[in-house]
């Protein structure tokens, strides 16, 4: 019988090579290195596999890319990983997935649909929903549903509940968002410009009327006659004016109807952001930055913490006048 697993002490240009094989085969790599002071995958390797299970760590400019990988060490800062299911000891550098676990957060990056955390000591956090069993300082957790902190250890945290995103793999929302920010700074760019245009044209629309009306009486008086060139340099101008102005006002209404259906559907998309909530189960300390962004429209509602707010849950309401505000209250 063919075996699917490959067991090997190390990944490097010397021993294995670059590996890329099919997401889709059910291939195992498992690296074992005895040696805590060399790296069980060496500098700048590109791994493809289904499955990759490392005992050791990976090497700087190291790209991973398969379903399932399991790292018991530690990642490097500049090392990245795409996958669907991640377990890692010691996360230095970047993974995107949908389930990924990580036992000691140091100054990496986590996006995911699902991203558990023992101990996050410094680092970065994107996911769907969070969940830290230790928090640290200086960590940023952005989320679009839930925040869920056991145990707090650290301040200057900054916690963001962003209801456009999605999943790590969901690229297209944020070029979406990318592009919705594009075209509001054009659409800004255009209304300036056609309110100039407008008054310009309203500013010389009686002068234009009275060109026009002087050159059809000069043709009617004088058939056969050339037509003075200053009236007609003159007509000219007001024709490529009013021209440049039905141009720039069709542009500005294609732009704005581009924007607005742009608009509604990342606003309709989304999970509402008055649902999602950050959960603390002990008392955060000192001072800490809670952010909500809205985009209907585009705004953040910010909260700064304080030691005074000793309540479980943050969350979004709305008040009696319709304002929105973040609060520190369970119900």
């Amino acid at each position: 019988e063919v075996s699917n697993t490959l067991d090997v002490d190390e990944i490097s240009f010397k021993t294995t090579g670059t590996i890329n094989s099919d997401l889709d085969s059910e291939i195992s790599i498992n690296v074992i290195k005895d040696n805590p002071l060399e790296d069980a995958v060496e500098e700048g390797m590109h791994v493809k596999v289904q499955k990759l299970t490392i005992t050791g760590s990976l090497g700087s400019n190291t790209t991973i890319e398969a379903r399932d990988i399991s790292i018991s060490g530690q990642s490097h800062n500049d090392s990245s990983i795409k996958c669907v299911n991640a377990n890692i000891e010691i996360h230095k550098g970047k993974v995107v997935g949908r389930k990924v676990k990580v036992e000691r957060l140091e100054g990496g990056e986590i996006i995911a649909d699902s991203a558990t955390v023992s101990d996050a000591v410094s680092g970065k956090i994107r996911a769907k929903t969070i969940k830290i069993e230790k928090l640290g300082s200086y960590v940023t957790l952005e989320s679009s549903e839930l925040i869920e902190i056991e145990k707090v250890r650290g301040e200057e945290n900054k916690f963001i509940i962003d209801p456009l995103f999605h999943s790590g793999f969901d690229d297209k929302k944020e070029d979406d968002a990318t592009y919705l920010k594009k075209l509001e700074e054009e659409l800004t760019s255009l209304k300036k410009v056609f309110k100039e245009l407008t008054l310009k044209v309203k500013n010389n629309l009686d002068s234009c009327k009275k060109i026009k009306a002087a050159i059809i009486k000069n043709k009617n008086k004088n058939e056969g006659l050339e037509i003075p060139s200053t009236l007609i340099k003159k007509f000219k101008t007001c024709r490529v004016m009013q021209v440049h102005y039905k141009k720039l006002k069709e542009e500005l209404e294609y732009k704005k109807a581009q924007y607005e259906k742009l608009d509604k559907r990342l606003s309709s998309s989304g999970p509402d952001p008055l649902d999602a909530k950050i959960l603390v189960k002990e008392p955060l300390r000192g001072f800490n930055n809670i952010i909500y962004k809205l985009n209907n429209p585009p705004r953040e509602i910010e909260l700064k913490t304080n030691e005074s707010m000793r309540d479980k849950v943050f969350r979004l309401v709305e008040d009696e006048d319709g304002v929105l505000k973040i609060v520190n209250k369970e119900k």
